[in-house]
């Protein structure tokens, strides 16, 4: 990812190193989970997404068929 690009999720990593101490290795490390872990949300909320538009596609195409009595 590019220097002037960051996500929030790594800024606030990068702002709250320093208050825990951590040595530059651990929060390097962290800071890459952070982003690893952002882009692993993102597709996560794209899934869910996806699959509650499928469920909605589904009901609605279920609706619309006749009812036999």
């Amino acid at each position: 990812m590019s220097q002037d690009k960051k996500s929030p999720l790594h800024n606030l990593f990068a702002r709250q190193q320093p208050k825990v101490a951590a040595k530059k290795k651990v929060g390097k490390l962290l800071t890459s989970m952070a982003e690893e872990d952002h882009k692993r949300i993102a597709l996560l909320i794209k899934k869910w997404l996806e699959q509650d538009e499928a469920r909605a596609a589904k009901k609605l195409a279920n609706s619309n068929k006749p009812k036999i009595r």
